[in-house]
């Protein structure tokens, strides 16, 4: 896997981690497949049920407010997937072939699936914080509400 003087040389050992890191990440990778699929599937179950009451406003608007968080987390689910399976997929690739650059692309899906959990780990923090801050705000008006 060595192309010119500033290249990493991997032994049988590190290309065995890889081995093993790419099979993992082809089984999570395709477990995610599969809840994107079941995700899909249930939003085609929603479209069709909705469809089935076109007068009904109650309907068509509870279609769509459970549309809408399953295309979220559609978005959320499948794009760390997306870097997993590439990952898996030009691991092998450079395993197989001895070929530096695909182990290049690899790591580059690694790094990309690593900082999307990152920022999306943040994000989720910066929630649970703020909903925190709302909340305990919003509590002493709540509870001179219950004394009354």
């Amino acid at each position: 896997m060595t192309t010119d003087s500033n290249s990493i040389i991997l032994d049988e050992n590190a290309i065995e981690h890889l081995r093993i890191a790419r099979k993992w990440s082809n089984f999570l990778s395709i477990i995610g497949i599969v809840i994107i699929g079941i995700m899909l599937i249930a939003m085609v179950g929603i479209l069709i049920l909705a469809s089935r009451f076109p007068q009904d406003e109650l309907v068509r608007f509870t279609a769509l407010s459970q549309m809408l968080p399953l295309v979220v987390m559609l978005l959320i689910y499948g794009i760390p997937i997306y870097y997993l399976y590439q990952f898996g997929k030009h691991s092998k690739i450079a395993i197989n072939n001895h070929d530096s650059e695909a182990i290049s692309l690899a790591f580059k899906y690694l790094k990309l699936h690593y900082r999307f959990m990152g920022i999306l780990v943040i994000v989720v923090f910066v929630l649970y914080f703020a909903v925190i801050i709302i909340f305990m705000s919003g509590f002493p008006f709540f509870s001179s509400m219950m004394n009354r």
